[in-house]
């Protein structure tokens, strides 16, 4: 179903908090800032309390403590302006505090100012002050700092791509529970940077990742289970990952569903199932954000008319989105097309294999 040997993407996915009650809460328990998980300290649980005991407006308990020089009341109430809680959103207020709590020492805030640098968020575009923040907050323990540090010499932003220590950090902070830290480990030990490959090791983060709900560990957890990659062949198993990774709208989950209803592997052969997952059950939704497979492979459909109505209009819209980003057999399928209508003496050249080798094609 997949090659093994090919390197899994990184997501750089955070993980969220359970639903907060109110809009305030939600800024303080757990909100996607800037890609960087917000994690509440035992000290501002100390403010919630605080504040529903008082008469004051919550964010006028942040704004007072902050103006006393609370770091962890700075952050805070950067976020308010960040999220627009309670006050008009402002972002450069927001990351102006997020540099005060940061220099008064505050993990979270140095973390948060390092994603500002690293997007230019309101500060000017600089890798390496955002390394320098990630780097303070680490040191700090802060587990979202350590994934963004790695990811870092992953990618070669702001410190020399280091395989080695990228592995180190992401273990450190997969150990303390973090999801997206986990997936990352396991992709190290899939594709054997930074440490040897080992795909039980790989399973076993990928599976601990998955279970917390993160989406592309839950895509990689059920192609080992396919492969029988550090864990015994279980096509089941297989499939309640692909599904589950499938139902956050990860397109290499749908397209790989969609080949197991193909071919059958796992599920009863059905090709109506397989073309709605290339098609309708989010696999459109795969070949629009661009993977080049899915594109093949419902282009396939619609020529084959397997599973939905035939459309050679509809099928050449589908291979010449895949062509565009290089897919061989996609290109192979235009220029065979453009030599039927243009006769030549030439003999017609065998196709390429595809990449991957769907089964859209019974």
């Amino acid at each position: 179903m997949s090659d093994t040997d090919q390197k899994t993407d990184r997501s750089r996915e955070s993980s969220r908090e359970s639903a907060p009650r109110s809009a305030w809460e939600k800024a303080l328990m757990g909100v996607l800032l800037l890609g960087l998980a917000v994690l509440i300290p035992l000290a501002v649980r100390d403010y919630i309390k605080q504040y529903k005991k008082s008469k004051l407006p919550k964010i006028e308990c942040f704004r007072q403590s902050a103006e006393e020089g609370y770091a962890d009341a700075q952050y805070y109430l950067g976020l308010c302006y960040n999220l627009g809680v309670d006050v008009p959103q402002d972002v450069e207020k927001a990351v102006g505090l997020y540099r005060q709590s940061a220099e008064n020492g505050f993990a979270e805030a140095m973390c948060a100012l390092g994603v500002c640098y690293q997007r230019g968020t309101v500060v000017e575009k600089d890798d390496a002050q955002a390394v320098e923040w990630y780097r303070k907050a680490a040191k700090k323990g802060f587990v979202p700092a350590m994934y963004n540090l790695a990811e870092c010499y992953v990618h070669d932003e702001g410190v020399p791509r280091d395989e080695t220590e990228a592995f180190r950090l992401y273990k450190k902070a997969a150990r303390k529970g973090f999801p997206a830290a986990q997936c990352a480990l396991a992709n190290c030990y899939t594709n054997g940077e930074g440490v040897p490959r080992d795909y039980e090791r790989a399973a076993k983060w990928y599976r601990k990742a998955a279970q917390k709900g993160h989406a592309y560990a839950q895509c990689l957890l059920g192609l080992l289970y396919a492969d029988g990659l550090g864990v015994e062949r279980d096509a089941a198993e297989s499939i309640r990952w692909l599904q589950a990774s499938a139902d956050q709208g990860i397109p290499e989950a749908q397209y790989h569903l969609g080949i197991c209803y193909a071919e059958g592997h796992g599920v009863a052969q059905d090709f109506t199932k397989a073309a709605e997952l290339y098609r309708l059950f989010r696999s459109r939704l795969s070949a629009e954000q661009g993977y080049a497979e899915a594109q093949w492979s419902l282009g396939v459909c619609y020529e084959n008319g397997t599973g939905v109505e035939r459309d050679e209009d509809e099928a050449e819209v589908w291979f010449v989105k895949a062509a565009d980003q290089g897919h061989a057999a996609a290109r192979w399928t235009i220029g065979r097309d453009a030599e039927e209508e243009s006769p030549s003496d030439e003999n017609e050249a065998a196709p390429p294999a595809a990449e991957g080798e769907s089964g859209a094609n019974p």
